[in-house]
């Protein structure tokens, strides 16, 4: 991403999440990346997952105490 291969970014970021699915740091990058180059509706799924995957956390976290 840095480099500015939005693609080869892209990529990364898809692979990532293949390998773990629950990282909301790289969905929020890859939703980013995905605004930038126009895509809104996949970057607004993508939000909405980190949103899903935040919430569980709290739930989780509080449940605990």
């Amino acid at each position: 991403d840095a480099s500015g291969d939005q693609t080869e970014a892209a990529s990364c970021y898809r692979k990532a999440l293949y390998l773990d699915p629950n990282q909301p740091e790289v969905l929020i990058h890859l939703a980013l990346l995905l605004e930038k180059a126009g895509k809104t509706s996949e970057a607004q799924l993508l939000r909405k997952r980190t949103d899903r995957l935040q919430h569980r956390s709290r739930t989780k976290d509080e449940s605990t105490l």
